[in-house]
């Protein structure tokens, strides 16, 4: 094999800059967010005390209840690995974690508190603030980490992984071409180059393969990715055998089933070792946590609201004449068909194979309509389908079967979509995805969201969601 070395995939860094390596990373996020909640703990306690009692307050206590509330919100985290480098990519560690770890931190306050009986101490006041103020910190300490960690690659600063590529010079090049300059601080140490498969019908010279595995033990790498093809996958393999004396992950890289499935991973059915492309969405255990939680907050929620959905049908039998709810063909999970409920706010009741979406100043939007409308009202009789088992509270939304029709035609995985049961709400619209889809992107953009919350489905997701949907602005954009 011929051996190259020093190709970098990060900025220009000079020698003399000092590169902080995953490890280094996670230590200093580690230490800067518990540092910064305890002293937004303390200063939260001093600020309100001073207010409402005119003294400081016992900062002792501010620093202890500080204290276990940042070790208990960044445990969850610290357990799954999200200080990790290549876990702070965008979408990793999103807002949805940080809301449950914060939740979670605050519920073991609440049981110590209650074990030791110190609840009476404390003041509900500065907690309810620490609470509220801590999460809007904690989020922005996670937006500043990221844009330090994207400027660190930039400059070379930051280096997650000392990678050797192994494989023909063709495919090596090609893996240059694809994945530099790379954005998440991969150094390439050292580059490998073997003969293509069809010109060496037996393994490279032993002695060759163990110089260049001591060349990536010099270079202290922290990963061999050899290479391969579909078709030469046995003989890429042995040659990847050789490597495993290492203190360093070895991988098989560029097969395109891997390429076109990332998420693939070895499985079983019954005996049969697979390849698993893609894992049912929710298992039976996650399906049945989501499928109660949709029923006691759907239920609860009919409930509760019962004098504002009397109010509602009152104001729409005075407003215009009709009925008082909407009812449409929409596909569910598996495309099951059913009918969605809704507060009638156009004057026509279109359920055809064609159908118009409502667009801004349309004439067929009622004056009430235009209000539910505006403020997502005209969703809640859907808490009817939650309950009824043809809905979640979150999840993509259906859409017309007219429009299934055309958009499963022009855009892949579309029917992906409705592996899942439809929701109320969903990622895409506390996005700003919602209302008409008057193209193709448009409608790509929404699909790629509901995509996002399927792979990544959580009930701390479902939380979040649902609370964005109340206070985040794009939850309202488009509405008309």
């Amino acid at each position: 094999m011929a051996v190259r070395t020093g190709r970098n995939f990060v900025g220009s860094a000079n020698s003399s800059q000092l590169s902080l390596t995953r490890d280094g990373f996670f230590a200093v996020a580690l230490t800067m967010e518990i540092l910064l909640v305890v002293g937004v703990a303390v200063l939260i306690g001093v600020a309100y005390h001073a207010l409402v009692y005119g003294h400081a307050g016992p900062i002792d206590d501010f620093f202890v209840v500080g204290a276990l509330t940042a070790i208990f919100y960044v445990l969850p985290t610290f357990f799954h690995s999200h200080y990790r480098v290549k876990n702070y990519l965008p979408g990793e560690r999103g807002p949805a974690r940080q809301f449950s770890s914060w939740n979670f931190a605050f519920f073991c306050i609440a049981v110590i508190g209650f074990l030791t009986k110190s609840t009476a101490v404390q003041s509900r006041g500065w907690l309810l603030l620490l609470y509220g103020i801590g999460l809007v910190c904690v989020f922005a300490f996670e937006v500043a980490m990221d844009h330090c960690r994207r400027a660190a690659f930039k400059t070379g600063r930051l280096m997650t992984q000392r990678a050797m590529v192994v494989g023909t010079e063709a495919d090596v090049d090609r893996f240059l071409v694809a994945h530099s300059p790379a954005p998440d601080g991969l150094s390439i140490a050292a580059i490998a180059t073997i003969p293509a498969p069809q010109r060496a019908s037996l393994l490279p010279d032993n002695s060759n393969i163990s110089h260049d595995v001591e060349v990536a033990r010099r270079h202290n790498v922290s990963d061999v990715i050899v290479l391969a093809d579909w078709a030469n996958g046995p003989h890429f393999a042995r040659i990847a055998e050789k490597f495993m004396d290492l203190p360093a992950s070895v991988h098989l890289g560029q097969l395109e089933v891997v390429e076109r499935y990332p998420q693939l991973r070895v499985g079983r059915v019954g005996s049969v070792t697979t390849l698993l492309l893609r894992s049912e969405p929710l298992s039976m255990l996650q399906a049945l946590v989501k499928r109660a939680f949709d029923i006691s907050v759907a239920s609860t929620a009919l409930m509760l609201l019962a004098p504002l959905h009397l109010l509602i049908a009152i104001l729409i039998k005075v407003d215009s004449p009709g009925p008082i709810f909407f009812r449409q063909r929409r596909r569910g999970f598996n495309q099951k068909e059913f009918k969605i409920w809704k507060y009638r706010t156009l004057f026509t009741m279109d359920d055809g194979n064609e159908i118009i979406q409502v667009k801004t100043g349309d004439a067929r939007v009622t004056r009430l309509g235009g209000l539910l409308r505006k403020y997502n009202v005209d969703e809640l009789p859907q808490l009817i389908n939650v309950v009824r088992g043809e809905m979640s509270l979150v999840g993509p939304r259906p859409h017309a079967v007219a429009h299934d029709g055309y958009y499963q035609q022009i855009i892949d995985h579309y029917t992906r979509r409705l592996s899942v049961r439809p929701g109320i709400t969903g990622w895409a619209q506390i996005h700003g995805h919602r209302g008409a889809t008057e193209t193709p992107g448009s409608m790509e953009a929404r699909v790629a969201d509901d995509l996002y919350y399927i792979e990544n489905w959580s009930i701390a997701l479902d939380l979040y969601i649902l609370l964005m949907t109340v206070v985040a602005p794009k939850a309202y954009r488009n509405a008309y």
